[in-house]
């Protein structure tokens, strides 16, 4: 029985109905053929989550209570934003370097990133920017599309594939300690991506498939 959605539901009504922060914590993994489903999170007095681990994900997350801010230790995560999505975005971050537990690509190959999803239609259908910080420093904008197909189970990793820019600059190498701000923005089939507020990704889209807003 999984009960993730729900569960996390009434964690952010606690939340909200008492005005207070909440840390909600689940375990991963399987025992005695019942799976648990991760999905830690830890969620402001509004009832919004500021930081999340995946339904498979081990690690530590911390949010810092005065700001916007959080820090990450885990092999993989994907933080949510909940609000009317647009299609720009930036964070502001500190690199700390590897995280103390790391997981390999399915290939096998060892990949640290940062970016985010643009267009994202569902699983299967969506638009990535990534800043690849090992084992080469370079920013990479790929088009995921599988048409007819909508969940993981489905397309799995099928369907995605890089785009070269029309405009770029030098991506900087990051070191430990190294602080920058990544923004990626989208005008109708235009795509841009900003290191410090200079431009250094741009290219029109052209997705085969359909339409992903």
């Amino acid at each position: 029985l999984d009960t993730r959605d729900p569960w996390q539901r009434a964690m952010l009504g606690h939340a909200v109905s008492n005005s207070m922060p909440v840390v909600a914590a689940n375990r991963t993994g399987i025992e005695e053929g019942q799976s648990f489903y991760g999905s830690s999170f830890i969620a402001n007095g509004r009832g919004d989550k500021v930081a999340e681990l995946g339904r498979e994900d081990e690690g530590t997350i911390v949010a810092e209570p005065a700001s916007s801010s959080f820090t990450v230790d885990s092999p993989k995560m994907r933080a949510y934003v909940n609000a009317v999505p647009l299609q720009s975005i930036q964070a502001h971050f500190t690199y700390l370097g590897a995280s103390s537990r790391e997981v390999r690509l399915g290939s096998g190959t060892m990949r640290r990133q940062f970016g985010f999803k643009l267009r994202a239609q569902d699983a299967c259908n969506l638009v990535y920017a990534m800043w690849r910080i090992e084992p080469e420093s370079k920013l990479v904008v790929s088009i995921k599309e599988n048409p007819g197909q909508h969940s993981s189970a489905e397309c799995g990793n099928r369907g995605y594939r890089n785009i070269k820019p029309q405009r770029s600059t030098p991506t900087p190498k990051l070191q430990p300690g190294d602080t920058h701000t990544l923004r990626a923005e989208m005008t109708a089939t235009v795509i841009k991506v900003f290191i410090d507020e200079t431009l250094a990704w741009q290219r029109r889209l052209e997705l085969r498939g359909r339409k992903m807003g």
